[in-house]
């Protein structure tokens, strides 16, 4: 799923012709695949199936992904078989969706990787924060014109107005300071 497109780059461009459709699309493929690996997260909406420990008293866990929009099941097997005898059931807990951390109203058995959980995690289309959607329309605007330039070879470039100097070495260590700052604040 993607959160922006050839059409969020054109409009922030002004751009109303289809002569650079593809690299634009290409663009924004690109500044999203490189905010997941920068960020270590996937942030489109995806299914996780994960494996916790837990130690004696444990009543809590919390997941690698954030936001949750769901939990599917939770299994406590110290056997590591899974059996529908060891799903915890759902009204035996809850979720904060926003931090990914699940309360269950009892105690875990202790034992390693003795918890399964399956849950969806990430944003879908409506969901996407605008400050996320506007620092990768921005990002890959910066690579468009760059490419436009045809200034790809060129290590560095003095902003005006005190704005900074920007270096450009390729698209992963080409980033604007905004781009790289979120991107650095948001990891996982």
């Amino acid at each position: 799923m993607s959160f922006i497109d050839k059409d969020d780059l054109k409009l922030e461009l002004g751009i109303t012709d289809t002569g650079n459709d593809l690299l634009l699309t290409v663009l924004a493929e690109a500044v999203e695949s490189l905010w997941d690996k920068l960020t270590s997260r996937t942030w489109a909406k995806t299914t996780y199936v994960e494996y916790y420990s837990s130690r004696q008293g444990d009543s809590r866990i919390i997941l690698d992904n954030f936001p949750v929009i769901s939990v599917t099941s939770i299994y406590d097997d110290t056997d590591w078989e899974y059996r529908e005898d060891t799903k915890v059931d759902t009204d035996d807990y809850t979720c904060n969706l926003d931090t990914g951390v699940v309360f269950y109203n009892g105690v875990f058995s202790e034992g390693g990787n003795n918890l399964k959980i399956t849950y969806i995690a990430g944003y879908e289309d409506a969901g996407v924060p605008a400050w996320l959607k506007q620092v990768l329309v921005r990002q890959a605007c910066h690579w468009f014109k760059q490419a436009k330039d045809q200034r790809w070879d060129m290590s560095s470039k003095a902003e005006p107005a005190g704005g900074g100097t920007i270096s450009y070495k390729g698209l992963e260590n080409n980033l604007l300071p905004d781009f790289a700052m979120l991107a650095e604040v948001s990891k996982k």
